[in-house]
Formats: C-alpha cells, structure tokens, sequence
C-alpha cells in the first residue's frame, strides 16, 4: 500500500486520495490509516525524530504503527524495508498536531536533542543505594544542581592545565584564572566564535584604552570606560550576528565582561611598559591555554566521571600541591638559556 502511496501519478485512486498533499508524509499516513480502518485493522499515526550522533538540530519524522496478530507493526513511508530504524524515537501518536498557535503566523519549531548515557548513573545509584550513601552523593541533587555541578567540578581540571603550562611549560597568561574563564565562555559560544569574538572585544578595546590614555584619566574611571566600551562592543557584535543569521554570536553575552576589561587593561599597561611583543605574546599565551582548557570544558567522558566521583578533589588538590613544590627550570627556559649550556661544554 506505501508503495503505491509514494506513486500517487501511477494510480489515479491513490491521487484522488490524496488530493494536493501529494509529498506530505503526514498525508501519506493519514490515508493509509482510514483506508485501514475501512478494512477493520487498526492502525495510528506516530511522530517523533531521528537522533544523531553528530548534529544536535533534529527533524520530525513520521511513521504508521498497524495492530495485527496481537502486536503493533511499524511502516515507515519511503522506506523499502518495514523496519523501522532504530535511530527512530516516538514522540506521540494520533493526529493531533505538535503545537497550536491563535493570534499567530507562520510558527517555526525548532527541535534539539543530546545523547546522555544514563546507564552508569543508575549503576552508581544502585550502588550507593545498597551502600546507604546515595542521600551523599551528588546524583541525589536535582537535575537543574547537578547540572551546575557538571561544570563546576570541571574548573579545577582547568586549573590544573594552567598550572602545569606556567610552572613546567612557561607560557605566560594574563592571570591565573584567566584562560579558565575565557574557555567558560568558549563553551557556550563554540570555539570557533569564541575565539573571534575574543580576538575582535581586546582588539577593539586596546584602540579605544590606548586612546583614553590620552585623556589622563584616573585608573578607576578609566577601567570604568573600558568596561562600558566593551559593552557597546559586544552589543555591535550581537546585532550584527543575528543580522546576519548567524545564532551562535548572541551566546557572545556570556562573556565575562569584566575580565575581558580587565585583560584589556592589563595588556595595555603591559604594552606600555614591556613593549608590543610581549604584550602579544602573552595575550597569544592566554587565548592558547583558554582553547586547551576549552577542550577539557567540552569533554563529556570528564564530566560525567568529575560528577559520580567528586572524590577526585581530593587527587587534584595532592597533585597540585606537589607542583607546587617544584622550583626548577621551565621548558621554555631550557630553550631560552640553551646557549649557555653550550658554552658551559
């Protein structure tokens, strides 16, 4: 019967049935469920979509469920096999529709969907169930908290990061905590535009500092002006985005704006005071250690480990404080000073 629904111009009933919704897979079922209906079989309408493994924009996607021999078949219009993938999930089934709009036009629904292996939460809960911890344990926070937590127990990590590219490595940053902040932001705007948006904000920002350097200001009253500097920079860049059509640029307001200025103004005096090349090279630094630290932010496997042992604080804090104990030479330094242990030879 599908075949002949998908053929509508080889049949002259199947056309009539159909009428001006000739490519409409929801006409398709609907059809197909009265026709069915008149022969005494049961049949139902089922809408839901198709997960992927690499794009969180899904599709609606609609099938026919028919009751025969004690069970629900499924059909699929288009699809040569009856089987029904098994990337398919059902949303609801019926004829009513998704949504419903009064006073409106032209509705435009847009559908996300992310996989969440929830199998080795339940393992744990068992567990720590069986063990009488679980009222201990973060699983048993509500999902809005744990959700917090996710991200939270991830910042040490990137701390960790930071210390071993300043204390082993030598790239220099602007502060300690900078580049974790920066790849906070990179999460929710996406590296790509993160990094763009960063490189456009401190560029801008060091035209409009080195230009109120001028002025004489006061420092309180000039951070002040870098500050809402920033801002309209960053309003510019949202309004230009979505002009555009590109989504991920309004995410841009996640920034920490005031650590953006406070960068701003510390390259500038850093600039004046040491030259442009290292200025550069430490901003060069911090936008470098914020895109490793970006990686670690968008790792799954480490978030969701960090969230069922947060006992792994514990292994952070002794590693730390070994590093911290470490007072040799740094990699970059060994390069640095590499001609004078030729000398030396």
């Amino acid at each position: 019967m599908f075949r002949k629904l998908d053929q509508p111009a080889a049949d002259e009933n199947v056309a009539l049935l159909l009428g001006d919704h000739k490519d409409s897979t929801i006409r398709k079922i609907e059809t197909a469920v009265q026709v069915l209906s008149l022969a005494g079989m049961p049949a139902r309408p089922v809408h839901g979509f198709e997960l992927e493994e690499e794009t969180l924009s899904v599709e609606m996607v609609h099938w026919l469920e028919v009751y025969h021999q004690k069970k629900w078949w499924e059909y699929c219009p288009g699809k040569e096999s009856s089987d029904l993938p098994e990337s398919y999930i059902a949303w609801w089934r019926g004829t009513d529709p998704l949504y419903k709009v009064r006073g409106g036009e032209n509705p435009q629904i847009h559908i996300t969907a992310q996989k969440k292996e929830m199998m080795p939460n339940r393992i744990a809960q068992k567990e720590l169930v069986s063990a009488g911890l679980l009222k201990f344990s973060l699983l048993n926070l509500p999902t809005e908290n744990q959700g917090v937590y996710r991200m939270m127990l991830l910042i040490p990590l990137g701390a960790l990061l930071v210390v071993i590219f300043r204390n082993f490595i030598g790239i220099k940053t602007f502060g300690t905590f900078m580049p974790v902040l920066i790849a906070l932001a990179f999460r929710e705007t996406q590296l790509l535009w993160g990094v763009i948006f960063f490189s456009l904000i401190v560029a801008l920002g060091l035209v409009v500092r080195f230009y109120l350097e001028n002025l004489k200001l006061l420092v309180v009253p000039r951070l002040s002006a870098v500050l809402v500097t920033v801002i309209i920079i960053l309003t510019m860049l949202n309004v230009v985005s979505h002009n555009m059509g590109l989504s991920l640029g309004l995410s841009v307001s996640l920034f920490p704006i005031v650590i953006l200025s406070m960068t701003i103004e510390r390259m500038s005096v850093l600039w004046e005071e040491r030259g442009a090349d290292e200025a550069i090279r430490q901003g060069i630094g911090t936008l470098f250690v914020s895109i490793l630290t970006y990686f670690i932010f968008a790792n799954y496997t480490l978030e969701h480990v960090m969230l069922i042992f947060p006992e792994l604080l514990l292994v952070l804090l002794a590693v730390m404080i070994l590093m911290g104990r470490y007072s040799g030479f740094r990699l970059l330094e060994l390069y640095r000073f590499r001609e004078l242990g030729r000398d030396n030879k």
